[in-house]
């Protein structure tokens, strides 16, 4: 087993990156961080009015201990340049939160850009800024994924990318000897969030008839919090081989170890 130096597991006086985090379970998140006594969260969020107002009432309670960072997860240079002043202002990011995800069928481009390819350009970017490779400290990097990406059923192109989160947190896990940069990924089932609550999650019609784009009406929706909590949780266990985890109906998170070695198969 990889054991994870305490420093790596702590939230305590870290330097907290939150994508999407002014709503749901980012929201949640960015608020259990503080509580947990992160140093500073930094949310990169597109700016509209819902979301400045979630910040300045989180700005009223935690003052300086948090920011807001106005940010298209699809500009990849939006990222860089948020991470920089991140880096500016508090010397370093000990922890990235790849939050942003949205749903939606009928535009399977973007689809793919917020939830697979933002998240992968943002884990490289923070990679190679606080990576041992590049003589930094190492940290860790939580992806938001889904049981939709250990599972299918509903929403092609979704269920598409979330597995695609999944398999890209297994295999870049693997280069933490090098890195020093722990990265997990979190499975939750459904959650009581602004996307599930649209109920409709696609407009294409012969989805509709095979019943693969909605939420059936009597599902459990779990608490955003317990999917804030799983994460604190996981961050904490010094098994570095338990990369994948679920979090289902606001019980633990437990870790899904079912995957196959390529070598096997060779």
């Amino acid at each position: 087993m990889t054991k994870i130096p305490r420093e790596i597991r702590e939230v305590k006086d870290k330097v907290v990156v939150i994508t999407g985090g002014t709503s749901g379970i980012g929201l949640s998140i960015a608020k259990l961080m503080l509580k947990n006594g992160a140093k500073y969260v930094a949310l990169f969020e597109l700016d509209h009015k819902n979301s400045r107002i979630v910040f300045d009432e989180l700005h009223k309670q935690y003052h300086d201990r948090i920011g807001f960072y106005p940010c298209d997860v699809t500009k990849t240079d939006l990222i860089s340049d948020n991470f920089d002043k991140v880096m500016e202002s508090h010397k370093t990011i000990d922890i990235l939160i790849n939050n942003a995800g949205i749903a939606g069928e009928n535009e399977p481009e973007l689809l793919v850009d917020v939830n697979l390819k933002a998240l992968v350009v943002a884990s490289y970017k923070i990679i190679d800024r606080i990576g041992k490779q590049n003589g930094g400290k190492g940290g860790v990097i939580v992806n938001m994924a889904s049981i939709a990406g250990i599972a299918s059923g509903i929403s092609p192109v979704y269920c598409a990318t979330k597995h695609g989160v999944v398999g890209f947190t297994r295999t870049l896990q693997l280069s933490y000897g090098v890195t020093g940069v722990r990265v997990l990924a979190i499975c939750p089932s459904f959650t009581n969030t602004p996307i599930i609550k649209m109920g409709v999650v696609n407009d294409l019609e012969y989805l509709k008839q095979e019943g693969i784009d909605t939420v059936p009406a009597d599902v459990y929706l779990q608490s955003p919090d317990s999917v804030a909590k799983a994460i604190i949780d996981a961050i904490k266990t010094e098994d570095g081989d338990a990369s994948v985890w679920v979090v289902t109906r606001d019980e633990p998170a437990f870790p899904f170890a079912e995957k196959v070695d390529l070598k096997s198969l060779w």
